[in-house]
């Protein structure tokens, strides 16, 4: 077991990355201030009553006891107790080693549920309930499930897997229909009332009761999850151990019921895998010794299986995979919410209203405080019956159609009447909504921070927002074209996030400075990208960046082809050596790579450097004779942060050997500089 114990907590031992983490602790905050209802509180538009209207309170004494260490360490704590029940419910007779390919595998599916929110107690509830029911020698008491679903349903938000563990696993019994009744009675106990249930069923199959397209992952982060994750691999290799386990047995109607629940629950939504998960993990551990007596071809599979594990879980520790984080504790970059300038919550003595598209955004906000309230969150709106006028919101602001029309179902659309009818003043946008900042500066609205992984956007035509917004525009001219040069201080977490792998002397984890330097590209500004990510560069090399980095090079060749009718030679050169064969969506045909003449070798030389991060050594390889290379050598300057220095190589250029597109780029560039103000500090 303490083998067992060790592997948990190397899977477990994460930085915090629940998207909803504020938001929960600003639920658990209003609790403590007296509150029944903490989301008609926090929200403008919400006036229901909660049923897990508890489960933010743990935590909030947590973050009071232990602040982020107090929390950090939830996860670990919750997977350890886990286990333990899982080894509660395997027979006593049969060895632990079953628990070897289980416990890892169930720890990956359920992950996200671990982390401190109300998922956590409904993977803590059945558990519990399952223990109950399968291990003890007679069936539980009416007073032990009352008083378990009594809990259930006021701290988590899936008490129906309950009713669904009781429905499928409870001996055949005469009472069984009063013990399920004294469950659905003791989990209407709350301030939700009856309604309890019917939103525990809305949330188990979202699909079905949505009036317009939901997504689980983006009411969390805004945007659509990828399809295939760690969390769906594990998943499926638990689902597949236990079609191994029953192939060649005859099955019962019973049985087949139990087998279909937790495939139709991840069928009908993916926030369903942690529950499913352990529904399956739970019944692989308790079967008797029996039926663990298989064939060798079976033996030889579930080897196999403890093989891959141990491997995947090597590299999952490291980080190397695409969805997983390198062990330490803390909280991941995005949900570090001291880079958000909190001056523009507390920026008036009325109470404004802010909208935003994800639950990270809406929990910052409550968090914070201040003197803007949100308006929803995607969870409550469908609860509630708005999801429909939600997500058309978010659609309609994607679009850019701002007048009100006519929906094809006779109903009203528009962003400006939509915004006005709800009295919003603030958006707020998380980065990762690639396109929707881009057709936000075709608005009014505009960016009031650089910093934050929630991007607060401000009316132009509201006159209490013009000096953020002024202070804003400075600091974006600095970060871009000003003598800014971050090192790596800047991507310090001051003791907000611990990086273990960091600490053994391996590369620095790059999550920080390739969420900056993406917030930057958003807002379109891909030099500061670049800027950000020089420091890595120069330390460990591109390969730590490198897919930002690419992304980069792309967004300003792109750039450069839209504002000048032609990217720069270096450009395309750098972009082709990167990614060869690569076309813009916008440009017909890859990027011109040919070095005509004899500058062939130093060219070569300059993509050498320029890739290892030595930009000065970069500047030198040029050849600074031609239009060409100066031009490159002067937009690498301004990467490394030398204005006047890119300046006066600009101002030597004799543009008449340019072609026409880097005439236009050249000109550009020394009347932007030679009249900017970010070339002093903001």
């Amino acid at each position: 077991m303490l083998l067992l114990g060790v592997v948990t907590v190397c899977v477990t031992l994460r930085p915090l990355e629940n998207p909803d983490l504020w938001w929960q602790l600003a639920r658990g905050k209003a609790v403590f201030a007296g509150s029944g209802s903490p989301s008609s509180d926090l929200l403008a538009a919400d006036h229901a009553a909660d049923a897990d209207w508890l489960s933010g309170a743990p935590f909030y004494f947590l973050w009071i006891a232990g602040g982020i260490s107090g929390l950090a360490f939830v996860p670990v704590v919750a997977g350890l107790l886990l286990l333990w029940l899982l080894n509660h419910c395997r027979p006593r007779e049969s060895s632990p080693w079953r628990l070897f390919w289980i416990v890892p595998l169930l720890m990956w599916a359920s992950r996200s549920a671990l982390q401190p929110g109300p998922q956590l107690f409904d993977m803590l509830g059945l558990a519990v309930l399952w223990s109950m029911v399968r291990h003890e020698n007679r069936p539980p008491s009416l007073i032990a499930i009352a008083a378990l679903f009594l809990v259930w349903s006021n701290f988590g938000i899936a008490p129906i897997w309950g009713v669904l563990c009781l429905a499928a696993w409870l001996p055949r019994d005469r009472h069984n229909g009063i013990r399920i009744l004294a469950a659905l009675v003791a989990g209407a106990i709350n301030p939700r009332g009856l309604f309890a249930w019917r939103d525990a069923a809305i949330l188990f199959a979202p699909q079905a009761f949505a009036n317009w397209g939901w997504d689980g992952t983006r009411s969390l982060t805004g945007v659509e999850g990828s399809f295939w994750t760690l969390q769906l691999a594990a998943w499926l290799m638990l689902l597949l151990a236990e079609l191994v386990m029953t192939a060649g047995r005859r099955r019962e109607g019973a049985q087949i019921v139990r087998f279909l629940i937790p495939v139709l629950a991840v069928v009908l939504s993916r926030q369903n895998i942690p529950l499913s998960a352990l529904w399956i993990a739970l019944d692989l551990v308790s079967r008797p010794v029996m039926e663990w007596t298989v064939p060798r071809w079976k033996i030889a599979a579930r080897s196999f299986a403890a093989v891959a594990v141990c491997g995947l879980l090597l590299l999952e520790c490291s980080g190397v995979t695409a969805d997983s984080r390198r062990l330490g504790w803390g909280i991941v970059p995005a949900l570090d919410y001291r880079s958000f300038d909190d001056r523009l919550l507390h920026s008036t003595e009325e109470t404004l209203v802010a909208w935003a598209p994800d639950v990270r955004s809406v929990g910052l906000i409550a968090w914070l405080g201040g003197s803007v309230v949100a308006d929803d969150i995607p969870q409550r709106a469908l609860l509630g019956g708005r999801w429909r006028d939600y997500a058309l919101l978010l659609d309609d602001l994607r679009w850019n159609r701002g007048p009100k029309y006519r929906l094809s179902d006779g109903g009203w659309g528009g962003w400006m009447p939509a915004l006005h009818e709800r009295r919003v003043a603030v958006l707020c946008f998380p980065f990762e909504m690639s396109g929707m900042h881009a057709a936000l500066f075709e608005t009014e609205w505009k960016p009031g921070d650089l910093d934050s992984a929630t991007i607060p956007y401000l009316s132009a035509d509201d006159e209490r927002f013009i000096p953020p917004i002024v202070e804003t525009l400075k600091q974006r001219n600095f970060v871009e074209s000003g003598p800014w040069r971050p090192g790596l201080e800047i991507f310090s977490a001051h003791g907000w996030r611990v990086d273990l792998v960091e600490s053994l002397g391996i590369r620095s984890d790059p999550s920080a400075a390739n969420q900056q330097s993406a917030i930057f590209r958003e807002l379109d500004l891909p030099l500061a990208s670049l800027r950000v990510l020089l420091p890595l560069r120069v330390v460990y090399g591109i390969g730590t960046v490198r897919e930002e980095f690419v992304n980069c090079q792309q967004t300003i060749l792109h750039q450069e082809w839209v504002n000048n009718g032609e990217p720069s030679l270096g450009r395309k050169l750098i972009v082709n050596r990167l990614t060869p064969g690569w076309r813009d969506p916008a440009i017909q045909g890859p990027p011109e790579t040919t070095l005509a003449g004899t500058n062939g070798n130093t060219w070569q030389q300059f993509l050498k450097f320029y890739l290892q991060g030595q930009l000065e050594e970069a500047i030198g390889a040029l050849p600074k004779e031609t239009g060409e290379g100066a031009f490159a050598a002067a937009l690498t300057w301004m990467e490394l942060g030398e204005p006047d220095r890119a300046l006066a190589v600009l101002q030597a250029i004799d543009t008449a050997q340019l072609p026409v597109a880097q005439r236009i780029a050249v000109e550009q560039w020394k009347s932007f500089l030679a009249a900017d103000p970010g070339k002093g500090t903001p």
